[in-house]
């Protein structure tokens, strides 16, 4: 039992750390996909 609740706890961390992850790089490609439209529409 002990065994199981922490690879749960572990599988349920890298899915908060993966979203982390992934939200950073979401909102870095956001900000410079809207540079670029600001840049080519000037």
């Amino acid at each position: 039992m002990e065994f199981s609740d922490r690879g749960y706890t572990k599988r349920l961390s890298d899915v908060v750390w993966n979203k982390k992850l992934y939200l950073k790089y979401f909102v870095k490609y956001c900000i410079m996909d809207l540079g670029y439209d600001i840049k080519n529409n000037r």
